[in-house]
């Protein structure tokens, strides 16, 4: 919802968010990078869509020895829309990123509300990278926001 907040003639949003997209990312038993996206579609031109919250979730608990480091971004590999966030065998299963301040990326601007628009077609990347020896888990990203139409 959009309110107009007459002390500081200014529209305000209320975050009306609706889930945009989820994907399920199996942790990287190769060694090599993995990544996925949800692309925002359905709409045409720019600002089509307002990111209002971008959470992580380990579906899986990962096993191994060594780690997985998740960043969440506009493009592959950048972590502008959730900071690097690592986990090992020893993360608690169900463990949320994205519930807290410090973890939200430059593009989810303190000045705007901690919202991100984006034009139709964007991509939101969820990249993992491991180090060491990682032999299964799971992790899920889950894009909330609106389609502005």
């Amino acid at each position: 919802m959009i309110t107009f907040n007459p002390f500081a003639n200014q529209l305000q949003l209320i975050n009306p968010s609706l889930l945009l997209g989820n994907v399920d990312l199996d942790l990287p038993v190769g060694g090599i990078p993995t990544g996925a996206s949800i692309i925002l579609n359905g709409m045409v031109g720019i600002n089509r869509y307002i990111i209002t919250y971008v959470f992580t979730r380990l579906e899986i608990a990962m096993t191994g020895a060594g780690s997985v480091t998740a960043r969440v971004g506009l493009n592959p590999g950048t972590d502008v829309i959730l900071l690097d966030a690592t986990y090992t065998n020893v993360t608690p299963l169900g463990t949320i990123v994205g519930d807290l301040l410090l973890q939200l990326g430059s593009a989810m601007n303190p000045a705007s509300g901690f919202i991100c628009p984006v034009d139709a077609g964007q991509q939101i990347h969820l990249t993992l990278t491991p180090v060491g020896v990682v032999t299964g888990g799971r992790l899920r990203m889950y894009v909330f926001g609106m389609a502005l139409r």
